[in-house]
Parts: C-alpha cells; structure tokens; sequence
C-alpha cells in the first residue's frame, strides 16, 4: 500500500508539474491521475476506516479565490472579453485543489510531513534534468524533431530547431525553467537543514547542483530565480562569511560540471556550445566583456518594449477582459509581464484583488509553520514567485496554484493520519 502510494505521489507531482501530452494520443494524464488518487485515497479510507477532514481556512483560501475569479470573469464578459479565468477556475476546481487535498491525505497515511514531499518533488525534477540533458544529446544538439524524447511526447514549437530541449514535458522555455527552479529550491532546502546526515546533505546537494546546471538547456529564468532565492534564504539563516563560502562552492561545482561536459560531449556539439549555449546562459558576463556594460536581450525587451500602460480609465480600472488576442494568434496585449497582463485583463480592481488574495494565502501558511526553516523557505519563494511574475505570469500558473493549496492544507506536523484544523505545530 505504502508503495503503491509513494508511486502515485512521485507520478502525480511529474504529471502536474510537466503536463506530458503523448504523441500517439495527443492528450494527457492528468486527469487518469486525478482519479486514480481518488480511488486510492477512497481505497485507503475503506480499509482503515478513518475520516477525512478539511479546515476552515483551507475552505476559506479556495473559495475565496474561486469567488474572485467569478467576480473578475463576469467583468471580463461585461466588456466582451475571453474566457482565461473561467478555464482557469475549471483547472482549479478539478484539477488543483483535489490533489492538493489528496496528496497531503496521502502524506498523513505515509506518516509524514512536508518535507518528504519537498524530496519527491526534488527526485522528480532531478529526473527531468536528466532527461533533458539525453534529449539534447540524442537531439544531436540541432533540432527538437529528431530528438528521441520528441516521438514521445508532443513539445513546444519553439524548441524546434534550436538548442533550448525539453525532455519529457510538453512545456518549454520559461515554464519548464520555472518547474525546475522549483527542484533547485526544494533541494537547497533539503541539503541545508541540520536534522539530517551528512550523506543525504550531500545527495540532495548534488542534485540541486545538478537540476541547476541543465537550466543552460532550458531558459535563464529558472537560473536567476533560483540564484535570488538561494541568497535570500542563506542571508536570513547565515552570517556573511557562510553565505560567500557555499555561493563559491556552488560556483565551483558549476564550473566544474561544465567542464566535465566539455570534456565528455562529442566535437560536432562544440560549436553550438561555444556559440549558442554558453553564450545565452552566460549572456550578462558576455555582454559585460564586449561592451563594459551587464545587460540581457531580455531585460532590455522587458523594460523597453513590453512596459506598456492602458490609455483610458475603464481600461485602468477594470481592463479589457482579453487575455488573448482576439483578431491574431499571440497576446492581447504585445507583452510577457504578468503584471501588464493582469492590468489589461482585470484592471487594478481584478490586478488588487489577486494579489490581496496571495499575500493572505501568504500570512495563512506562515502563521501554520513554526519551524522557522521552513517560514524562510515560504518567504524565499513567495518574493520569488512575485519578481518571476515580471518575466511571465507565474502567479496564475498551474504549479504556483498547486503549491499555494498544498501548503495551506498540508499538516505542519510527522505522523498525522488527518488534515487537520490550522494550528501551529512546533518541532
């Protein structure tokens, strides 16, 4: 039983966090997953004859959110607009909410806490990272469609043709980095707490270095979110002296697994690494070298080009109601920014709201952890998640959801059978 369980979690966290859509059918799982933690958790009830309950201010945080995306969707049709929150209301309904209830269900029968889904999530992306780095050496570092991971499963357009992979996902780009940031963290954690060995310190250590290194394959996202949070956590739990020791170890080991792969990789990948992947990954110090100045593409498109404002009141205040553009494939509005996104969806009315939202999930799941690690690492990723929100729409996205509702409903404490009401529980 245990085992059947520790499988349906570990598959669970990779199907939710990498949507695989398979070529022979074109669809995914995730819905098969749904049910079959649903006959699982129904199945473990059955036989151990316990109840399931639910707090009040689990309820509270999903209906809330629920009722703020109604309120925002019917604006958005008021002004003849699309349907993103109303897809997304579905997705949360269905999707995210009930596997945050039945994975925390499922952690209780285990007999065990936060953390030991922190190592799943860890053991899942550490997986990714290594299908990433055999889908670029099976891709022969040139196109997507004949890499052996694109027979499988269908993925993005714009990784055809470049050297930018995505393993065995059907996302890409800055999602697929943001997934794997959350690996990078999560292993961080795990490798920097004391109640554990030396050995497992040093396991999870070199999978967080691991994950880390294969975000060159990826996108810059995931690398510079996961470079901020570790400085944040290290500069509210270390003195100076620590926090510039493990940042030069991490530096080192990076700069060794790179050497490593140059080494081992064949001579026909040499110059795309020399031109096109070490370039980008690097492309702040590049820049800096030719020019005297640290600038990315990206930040000067972002800050430049996709910084663009509403030009009447009604659109201020209550946006367009398009996520989409309605005429043209591509965004309503021509930028990334989630913040600029909301803003013409929703207006600073649905724009507050979301966020009032967040911060009180936020002060919700703080107040449930007394272990003050862990209070740091929510703090690290909730800042994160805030700055990633520059980049793309990562508030809204289906992992930041699903991990909002877990912590909430999640027990703070070992060895709980039940989701119980929200106390503090002190280790």
């Amino acid at each position: 039983m245990k085992f059947a369980i520790l499988i349906l979690l570990h598959v669970t966290i990779f199907v939710l966090f990498y949507d695989p859509r398979f070529v022979f059918t074109g669809t995914g799982v995730t819905k098969i997953v749904v049910i079959l933690a649903f006959l699982l958790c129904l199945f473990s009830m059955t036989i151990s004859s316990k109840k399931f309950q639910v707090s009040k201010n689990f309820v509270l945080c999903c209906s809330s959110f629920i009722l703020i995306m109604l309120l925002l969707q019917y604006l958005a049709y008021f002004k003849g607009g699309d349907s993103f929150y109303y897809r997304t209301i579905l997705s949360v309904i269905t999707i995210h909410i009930p596997l945050a209830i039945m994975c925390s269900y499922l952690l209780g029968v285990l007999k065990t806490d936060l953390h030991k889904f922190f190592e799943m999530i860890t053991c899942v992306c550490f997986a990714q990272a290594c299908f990433i780095i055999l889908d670029w050496i099976s891709s022969g570092g040139t196109s997507m469609k004949q890499s052996f991971f694109a027979s499988i499963v269908l993925q993005p357009v714009s990784t055809v043709s470049t050297y930018r992979v995505s393993g065995f996902s059907s996302i890409g780009g800055d999602g697929l980095s943001f997934v794997q940031y959350i690996g990078v963290i999560t292993s961080f954690y795990i490798s920097t707490r004391n109640d554990i060995s030396r050995q497992k310190k040093r396991r999870y250590g070199l999978m967080c270095f691991w994950i880390f290194f294969t975000l060159i394959l990826v996108g810059r996202t995931g690398a510079v979110l996961s470079l901020i949070f570790i400085f944040l956590y290290l500069f509210s739990q270390k003195s100076l002296s620590n926090i510039i020791s493990i940042m030069f170890k991490f530096a080192m080991v990076s700069v060794l697994l790179l050497a490593i792969g140059y080494i081992f990789i064949k001579q026909s990948y040499y110059a795309q690494v020399i031109l096109q992947v070490l370039p980008h990954a690097f492309e702040f110090f590049y820049n800096f070298y030719l020019t005297g100045e640290f600038y990315t593409k990206t930040t000067n498109v972002i800050f430049s080009d996709m910084l663009v404002f509403p030009d009447n009141f009604i659109t201020w205040m209550i946006g367009d109601g398009f996520w989409v553009n309605p005429v043209v494939e591509g965004n309503y509005v021509p930028s990334d920014i989630g913040y600029i996104r909301l803003l013409f969806y929703s207006g600073l009315l649905g724009s507050l709201l979301l966020y009032s939202w967040l911060f009180c999930a936020y002060l919700m799941i703080r107040k449930r952890f007394c272990n003050s690690n862990l209070r740091v690492f929510i703090d690290c990723y909730i800042i994160t998640l805030f700055i990633a929100h520059i980049k793309f729409p990562f508030i809204l996205s289906s992992v930041s959801l699903f991990i909002i509702f877990l912590f909430v409903i999640v027990n703070p404490r070992r060895k709980y059978h039940l989701v119980e009401k929200n106390i503090c529980f002190a280790r």
